[in-house]
């Protein structure tokens, strides 16, 4: 995931890496960064319109 900031300069600023780790589950995507602290979850339907992820299987068996 990149925030808008990235991109506001074409140098890498010093500490502007953030490392997230992804969760693949039939409720959705839940993105964790260790450092600093965070969370962020998305159910299916936030990738309803995307063609890259349609015919992903959220619910296995």
């Amino acid at each position: 995931m990149l925030r808008c900031e990235s991109f506001a300069s074409r140098k890498p600023r010093a500490r502007s890496f953030r490392s997230w780790k992804l969760f693949f589950a039939a409720s959705g995507v839940r993105a964790m960064r260790e450092h600093p602290a965070e969370a962020v979850a998305f159910g299916p339907e936030a990738f309803a319109g995307d063609p890259r992820i349609a015919a992903l299987r959220w619910r296995r068996e």
